[in-house]
């Protein structure tokens, strides 16, 4: 099943909510990597940028971390499919009135991968893009979905 993550992900492997969220990402990781759920990504974008940046922390767990996330997820195709600029499209009108400006590029990329569900840690985000089930995604806060996942 795809699946779209917002930026919470990066933020929690980075350290930036302390040491428990960042074991609860840690261990999700590793129960993505077993399941049969893929990763859908849009290459050039926010959540990329923040990757890569995660990819040049020097401090020891936060580079164990990005290197699982890297050499376990996202280098592996059977876990992350990549989308292209090209190959997503904008907004049907009735999502773009309701999606933030910042996370457009998430719903484009469910969109154009086929993805069920985004994940996000943004619960305001969930109430407000009441429409996200008529284009066959549902919005998950974060704390639901690793406690479904974990």
């Amino acid at each position: 099943m795809p699946i779209v993550l917002n930026e919470w992900i990066i933020h929690d492997l980075a350290g930036d909510g302390g040491p428990g969220p960042q074991r609860e990402s840690a261990s999700f990781l590793q129960s993505l990597r077993e399941s049969a759920q893929i990763l859908v990504v849009l290459r050039q974008s926010p959540w990329m940028a923040k990757a890569f940046r995660l990819m040049k922390v020097e401090t020891p767990t936060v580079r164990i971390l990005s290197q699982i996330l890297h050499l376990a997820i996202l280098i592996d195709p059977l876990k992350c499919r990549f989308l292209e600029p090209e190959e997503i499209q904008p907004l049907p009108e009735e999502l773009a009135m309701e999606v933030p400006t910042d996370d457009v590029y998430l719903f484009q990329a469910a969109l154009a991968g086929h993805a069920e569900i985004i994940v996000t840690s943004d619960l305001r985000l969930i109430g407000r893009v009441t429409s996200a089930s008529r284009f066959g995604i549902r919005l998950m806060g974060k704390e639901e979905f690793l406690q479904l996942q974990c």
